[in-house]
């Protein structure tokens, strides 16, 4: 395993050139949901309408990785090597 740095999680480990980099934000999902919507989570344990929007843009973003995930694996397996 590498080390990583403990304010932002970046490994120390300095890639190849060539090496593809891939960055990604390990941001909570509910937190970025409850910015994006306006709302605490307060809002969410009082309000059963608040409640279903929340969750119901948890879903669309579960449901949106996975298709990146998928789209991304399908590139792969069907690309052409030379």
């Amino acid at each position: 395993m590498l080390p990583r740095d403990a304010f932002n999680g970046e490994s120390f480990f300095d890639p190849a050139p060539h090496a593809m980099i891939e960055r990604v934000a390990t941001g909570d999902v509910l937190h970025r949901v409850l910015q994006f919507l306006g709302r605490s989570i307060d809002d969410v344990k009082e309000n059963p309408f608040v409640r279903a929007q929340v969750l119901g843009f948890v879903a669309l973003d579960h449901w949106v990785n996975r298709e990146v995930e998928i789209s991304e694996l399908e590139r792969q397996w069907n690309s052409v090597s030379l």
